[in-house]
């Protein structure tokens, strides 16, 4: 097993505890159950999330001015601080993970490894470089991937980031040489206006048959004429003017658009007709506007003169007024900000040949039938899993940042000149032929490339570093012990891999589950880097929102396990993320009030705070919400419910050390029995004792099948139903009776059973409440367990079936009768039993199905009475004996209740099996 890796950017939110709370039950139940568990910890070093906060905390303006190695340092600090964190929550939340196989995807040995994959990949022609138009974040500074990326529905006139979305702006381009005509465009985005060069139109749309490459003038660009070109895979007609600008620097289609209709695009790509469109870039990296802009607006950033240059239209006549409309914004899903599509040059991955071969291996011919060798659970994910495999496009590798791996890439110098390449300036389809690239681990190795007459050439590494995804989807294949050492033996690390499954987030199944499937099923040599993906639900907040630290509502589990009022959970989690320093800039100032405001939202939710709830609660409550299987709503108040059933626990231990206490024929050093096999002993049971092992073995065959079929909440159900229904309330009440009968082999019997049954029930809820189920055990024999070094739960045996002999359903029927009759007595509301006490009244019971239930009902009948708080007042009725005014009712087909006011008491026609 291999724990995904929490980011060292802080604390583990609610998520990590269900992830942690799934896998180390699972952990448990396997390790309990015989099999050799590895379960390998560690931390994830999160890239651009690490560096951008850090950089906020430091609040670094421009990291170039305050430098690669200062910051560098400065996050491993935070590193070290966040880090050990991290792995003390896991450790307080119950994780069995082995702390001796810790991991660190930037440690010296993965990172290694690593940069050798990237090496390989390159040198099989599936890493290459190219100018391409990328998802960038103006925030973080870097390019992403498209998974990276979320588009979000936008209302018209939405506020962000200072600028107004969600309106469409109409702009009159005049038509060159024919002074009353003019093309009117519609755009979201005005500021791009400067890199406009063409303008499309539907080649049918008889508005503009006759100007099909003629020009217009562009209106805020003197002199500047861009070509009419007629395009009817890009224009719809129907919408709009029916016309549309083509910035081809600064969006996705038009770039596409570019490729095929600019005579400097690429050869091969386009159609016949190509008329010069340039590609011209109207803002940086940075979001500040080019010296292609108007002098006024260079320097600025690009939403920031949205307005103004809106206004430049209007002056110049131009504008055509605007309309609201719902837009599609696309998202950083790291710092919120707006993604801009930008061309730059970066590492790309080919992903087709990848996702095949993972495909191909998933699946095996078994003659005409194929079978799934790699199952997800739940099911439905498969078909997305194989969907997006089949559409998948190149990933963008490289990124802006410096914490990370360094992309192990030299570009060659020339010291005499500014590059070593030979070939045109740009070649936006592939690598810019003027720069000269060498792929290797280090710069010895680069050098070796390298002719003899080239050795006075300078390498220089690549200063950007790889997707954070690249090295976290090595994982199973760096952390088993692959190298990329082409001289590796196999068997180095095959006895290591691969995972038996993988437990995740659904969330991240194509961040990092697919492309680890890719990757480590392509570098293997074609083995699957697991056979089984098990996948978790998203946890929400109990509205349903996404929890986020924007909002106010992430859940820190240790909030949960020891309490916190709901002030302290929302800004602890604001002022240790770093959001908050003692600044007092305007953007703190407006940092605090958001606080304030989720201070009050956070409120609303918790009232009165969280409640101190303990590890085990929480487990039981995350696991027992699995049973939503795509989105938990989780609310705190549902840990409660699990204090209690944990307070039951304790109870009925301690009733059963006060009866060894008492005893004088077992004693407090009786040697806990761990199995029950003996079929020889059931004629010394009586009937209970039979219906209590009953149940304790059908509840060991559905916890088992529980974990078996990865359903841990059927386990919790199982559990709390044998712990109330059948053992804490009703078994231990129908001993009590018999332990002042005098009868020392009776005695002796009930200890011994309530001490396995107990023994069994710690054993089988272990893997979902480790810490009282441990102290508990070590407590119930402490010669044998408390007093021996190395003795745990933890490695006791898993309850199976074979522990407890067959015992047959209908030998205990008649006490399911029993059980459910006090439930019916109990939730009957107009029986009280005080009142009936207090005015001599009565209730009456008739078994009308089944003699060999009413039989045992008679037989019971002042347990009944006492456990539904009846004694004195109840009595079990034959139903041959009834008088004849209330013999009627025996046909009912369901139980029913009858008030007898003449005599004050109450007729309960019970039928077996048939609650009301």
């Amino acid at each position: 097993m291999l724990l995904p890796p929490p980011n060292v950017t802080g604390e583990l939110h609610i998520g990590h505890a269900l992830m942690l709370s799934i896998q180390d039950a699972l952990a448990r139940f396997y390790r309990m159950s015989g099999h050799p568990v590895i379960w390998r910890p560690g931390t994830d070093h999160a890239g651009i999330a690490t560096q951008t906060r850090v950089e906020r905390h430091l609040n670094v303006k421009s990291r170039t001015a305050f430098g690669r190695t200062q910051l560098l340092d400065a996050i491993t600090a935070w590193k070290d601080r966040y880090g050990g964190k991290i792995l003390r929550q896991m450790e307080s939340m119950g994780s069995s993970a082995d702390p001796g196989l810790e991991y660190y995807t930037l440690s010296e040995e993965l990172s290694s490894a690593v940069g050798r994959a990237f090496v390989k990949l390159h040198q099989q022609g599936l890493v290459y470089r190219s100018t391409r138009m990328v998802n960038w974040s103006m925030k973080a500074g870097t390019a992403l991937s498209d998974i990276e990326v979320i588009t979000n529905e936008v209302l018209p006139n939405t506020r962000l980031e200072g600028a107004t979305f969600g309106m469409l702006h109409s702009v009159a381009f005049p038509v060159v040489g024919q002074s009353e005509r003019e093309i009117v465009i519609a755009t979201t985005r005005p500021e791009t206006t400067f890199g406009d060069r063409a303008i499309s139109v539907h080649p049918d749309d008889p508005r503009y048959a006759d100007l099909h490459y003629e020009f217009v003038s562009h209106p805020l660009v003197p002199g500047l004429h861009i070509p009419i070109i007629p395009d009817a895979n890009f224009v719809d007609r129907e919408f709009g003017t029916g016309a549309v600008k083509i910035t081809p620097a600064h969006d996705k289609n038009d770039f596409e658009f570019w490729k095929k209709h600019s005579s400097q695009a690429p050869p091969g790509v386009g159609g016949a007709t190509r008329v010069p469109i340039p590609l011209v870039q109207v803002f940086g990296t940075d979001g500040k506007m080019l010296s292609i802009a108007p002098p006024e607006l260079v320097g600025m950033d690009r939403l920031a003169v949205r307005n103004k240059v809106i206004d430049m239209f209007k002056a110049a006549g131009a504008y055509r007024g605007s309309q609201p409309i719902g837009m599609r914004i696309p998202q950083c899903s790291r710092t919120g900000c707006v993604i801009e599509p930008m061309l730059c040059p970066q590492w790309f991955l080919r992903s087709k040949p990848l996702a095949g071969k993972l495909m191909a291996a998933a699946a095996a011919d078994h003659g005409e039938k194929k079978k799934d060798l790699l199952t997800i659970t739940p099911h439905w994910y498969q078909d997305l899993w194989r969907t997006w495999l089949e559409n998948i496009e190149d990933w963008c590798l490289s990124r802006q940042i410096w914490w990370g791996h360094k992309i192990p890439a030299w570009k060659v110098i020339d010291p005499e000149g500014s590059s070593s390449g030979k070939g045109p300036a740009t070649d936006i389809m592939g690598a810019d032929a003027s720069e000269r690239w060498i792929v290797a681990l280090t710069e010895k190795e680069a050098r070796a490339q390298l002719k003899e007459h080239e050795k006075h050439l300078e390498l220089v590494q690549d200063e950007d570093v790889l997707d954070t995804w690249f090295s976290s989807g090595l994982l199973p294949l760096t952390t088993a012990g692959w190298t990329g050492l082409d001289h590796q033996a196999e068997d180095e690390w095959r006895k290591n891999y691969p995972l038996t499954f993988i437990e995740s987030g659904s969330d991240i199944l194509f961040f990092w589950l697919a492309r680890m499937g890719m990757l480590c099923t392509w570098l293997s040599g074609g083995h699957l880097p697991f056979h089984e993906l098990i996948l978790h639900p998203l946890v929400c907040d109990a509205t349903g929102r996404k929890m986020s630290k924007s909002l106010g509502n992430v859940l820190d589990p240790i909030a949960i396990i020891e309490g916190r009022s709901a002030e302290q959970v929302v800004i602890k989690s604001e002022r240790e993320s770093g959001n908050v320093t003692k600044d007092t800039s305007r953007e703190i100032q407006r940092v605090n009030k958001d606080i304030e405001k989720n201070v009050k939202a956070a409120s609303k939710i918790l009232l009165e705070g969280i409640r101190e709830s303990g590890p085990d609660a929480l487990r039981m409550a995350l696991l027992d919400y699995t049973r939503q299987t795509r989105s938990i709503s989780f609310d705190v108040d549902h840990v409660e419910p699990y204090k209690k059933l944990i307070t039951k626990l304790y109870n009925i231990f301690r009733y059963y050390q006060t009866l060894k206490e008492k005893s004088d024929v077992g004693g407090v050093e009786m040697e806990i029995s761990t199995a029950f096999p003996d079929p020889e002993v059931k004629d010394r049971l009586q009937l209970h004792d039979l219906h209590m092992l009953y149940k304790l073995r059908t509840t060991i065959i559905e916890c088992n099948k529980a974990f078996i079929s990865r359903q841990p909440f059927y386990a919790v159900d199982a559990l709390r139903k044998f712990m109330y229904d059948h053992f804490g309330n009703f078994y231990v009440m129908f001993i009590k009776p018999e332990l002042d009968t005098g009868d020392k082999s009776r005695e002796k019997l009930i200890l011994k059973l309530t001490g396995f049954a107990l023994d069994v029930l710690l054993r089988l809820a272990h893997p979902l409440m480790p810490f009282v189920t441990e102290s508990i055990w070590q407590s119930l024999d402490p010669t044998r367990r408390q007093d021996v070094d190395g003795a745990s739960i933890m490695t006791a045996k898993y309850p199976s079936p074979e522990d407890i002999f067959a015992i047959a359903e209908d030998e205990v029927s008649g006490m399911d009768a029993v059980v459910e009759l006090i439930e019916v007595l109990r939730n009957t509301k107009e029986i009280r039993p005080k009142k009936l006490l207090d005015s001599g009244g009565w209730v009456k019971v008739v078994v009308v199905n089944g003699r060999s239930e009413a039989q045992v009902v008679k037989r019971y009948e002042a347990q009944i009475a006492k456990l539904a708080w009846l004694s004195k007042v109840l009595q079990v009725v034959p139903k041959e004996v009834l008088p004849r005014e209330v013999n009627k009712w025996v046909d009912m087909s369901v139980t029913r209740v009858f008030s007898d006011e003449t005599e004050n008491g109450w007729w309960v026609f019970y039928r077996a099996g048939m609650k009301n």
